[in-house]
Formats: C-alpha cells, structure tokens, sequence
C-alpha cells in the first residue's frame, strides 16, 4: 500500500470479499493520505539463462512466498549480459531552448541549454556499467541477449544438426527505473 510519500509491504493478508484488514497503527498514514492510497499486488519473477541448453526461462514467485517451476521463454539463446545507466551533472532548474517560450527541454543534443533563470547550464550525461551500484539506483537497465537467428535443421533420426557457421543476433530489453533518473523531476526555479 502507498500513498504519494510513503510505501509499506504487508505479507499474507487476506481480505473477505471489499474489506481488507490493515493494522493502522503500525502504517504510516495519517487521514489526509485516505484519497491518495493505493493497494498494490506484488509480482516478482526471476529470469533464468540456462547455458548448456541455450534457454533464457522465467520463474514466477507464487502466493505462499516459494518459487514456482521454470517455464521456458526463449530456446537458441548464447548469451545473457546486463548493464546499467546512471544520471551524472544533473542542470540546475528546468532547461529550455534558448528564444523559446514554453518550449520542449532542451539539453539532448550534447549542448548548454538556458535555464529559466537564464544561467547556462550543461545537460546532463550518463554512465553505463556491467556493475550494479550499491549507492544508488540506475536510471535504465539494459538486457541484451544473443540468439541463433537460423532455425536448427533436424536430421533423419530427429536430431538437431548444428550449423557450422550459425547465424546469430542481438535483442536488446531498455526498461528505465522508477525514480533512478533524478535529472527527470526538474521543477522551474
């Protein structure tokens, strides 16, 4: 459950029918959060690469907390790397092209952008890692996986007959993190 400031997990409750009981004194809302919560189921899954049998498989964290039996995503998967972006010289203020009036923020192509106030400031940049931070959260995490883009062919006795020069190619998952790029909550000055 959260409202706009606060968050709280509760495991292992159940409701009967709309009513869901909560333990108010242990939560942190006060009554003027009542027209701001949210209730929210939790999802997790965890992605598997299988190496030997070139398989990326998805397992589900069920309702009793354990995890569940793998099911198969992808077959003819060679590789599986991560990579995270994180938001470095975040600009002082909201940034707009200069000679525009309520215009788009400016600040992508690389070139110092006015701020509202009219001091020049740098657009921010980014740096990617193999590496997850224990610091601080990334602004996008990136997947890339490496596939056999060529089908196998199948023998006569029903056996996948490897290429000797397979074709493969990348997919490439972008997702960005909730509250990671802190560039984004620029407010006017």
């Amino acid at each position: 459950m959260s409202s706009c400031r606060d968050a709280v997990a509760y495991k292992g409750i159940t409701g009967n029918g709309n009513n869901l009981p909560l333990n108010a004194a242990a939560a942190p809302f006060a009554q003027s959060d009542s027209g701001e919560l949210t209730l929210s189921k939790l999802y997790a899954a965890a992605y598997i690469f299988d190496k030997d049998n070139k398989q990326l498989l998805r397992s589900e964290l069920g309702h009793d907390g354990t995890w569940q039996n793998p099911q198969l995503v992808s077959r003819g998967i060679n590789e599986m790397h991560f990579g995270f972006g994180y938001t470095d010289n975040c600009p002082v203020g909201y940034t707009m092209p200069a000679g525009t009036a309520g215009g788009a923020p400016a600040g992508g192509s690389g070139t110092p952008a006015a701020t509202a106030g009219g001091v020049v400031s740098p657009p921010e940049t980014f740096t990617f890692s193999n590496r997850l931070s224990e610091t601080r959260l990334p602004s996008l995490v990136q997947i890339r996986l490496n596939y056999d883009v060529d089908a196998p062919a199948i023998d006569n006795s029903g056996k996948p007959v490897v290429s000797a020069a397979p074709m493969t190619a990348d997919y490439i998952i972008n997702a960005t993190v909730r509250s990671g790029n802190t560039c984004g909550n620029r407010m006017p000055l």
